[in-house]
């Protein structure tokens, strides 16, 4: 889970200390928490979106973490670029200056990754996080240290540059993000291009051209989001 589910579980169990201990309890939250799971991955996704995208884009800096194009009625939408740069993401110690990444900024590399897996559904090979970490600043490596999805580069100012090493799941975030935020027309990966109106093909040219949209099409069931499909059902478990 990723850390503000982690917070939302502790709480549901805190909450729990005031039920009987018996199985009916034990399955009703069960039963809630897989509920209440699946909205708060996608939350987590739609916040990871955001702080990839938009969140950081208001300096030459930090800009080119996305790229513009017109969304569905409405002239505000963008996509996650190939690279992007987080600020706040010291990785060196203030005392001695040497690289040594803190909690804070393994939980906020973790969250990314954690996201992220469950839009891979576990196709990609694991990769622990905190061993990777780890034997970077063992070696002192600070750029393109390789993680599950992505390499991550530390600079002194405090910035944290990310590239993406897996594009059709940065493709499928983007996606996940645009259709969450109504930037797709509603027939996006429901027709072809060519059974779309003029308006619709003119935002998947800007969005993401012909030839990916039919690859998309091709793979619908990879990167198009389906929820249900997503998080195992616990009623019957």
């Amino acid at each position: 889970m990723t850390s503000n589910l982690v917070n939302t579980y502790h709480t549901q169990v805190a909450e729990l200390t005031k039920y009987d201990f018996s199985e009916y309890n034990i399955r009703t939250i069960q039963i809630e928490m897989s509920k209440n799971l699946i909205s708060g991955i996608e939350n987590c996704i739609i916040e990871l979106f955001d702080k990839l995208s938009y969140e950081h884009a208001y300096s030459d800096e930090y800009k080119k973490n996305i790229h513009y194009y017109n969304g569905w009625k409405t002239n505000k939408a963008w996509y996650i670029n190939k690279k992007v740069i987080l600020p706040s993401m010291n990785a060196f110690s203030s005392w001695s200056g040497k690289f040594e990444p803190d909690y804070r900024v393994r939980r906020q590399l973790a969250d990314i990754e954690k996201a992220l897996n469950y839009l891979d559904g576990g196709l990609t090979d694991g990769m622990d996080l905190e061993k990777c970490l780890k034997h970077a600043q063992q070696i002192e490596q600070t750029r393109k240290i390789k993680l599950k999805y992505f390499y991550v580069t530390f600079y002194k100012k405090g910035t944290c540059h990310i590239e993406f090493t897996n594009p059709d799941l940065l493709k499928k975030l983007n996606i996940f993000g645009s259709q969450q935020k109504k930037w797709l027309p509603p027939a996006y990966g429901k027709v072809t291009y060519e059974e779309m109106t003029l308006d619709e093909r003119n935002i998947i040219d800007e969005f993401e051209g012909k030839e990916e949209y039919e690859k998309t099409l091709k793979r619908q069931d990879y990167f198009i989001y389906d929820s249900r499909s997503s998080i195992p059902c616990l009623e019957t478990a």
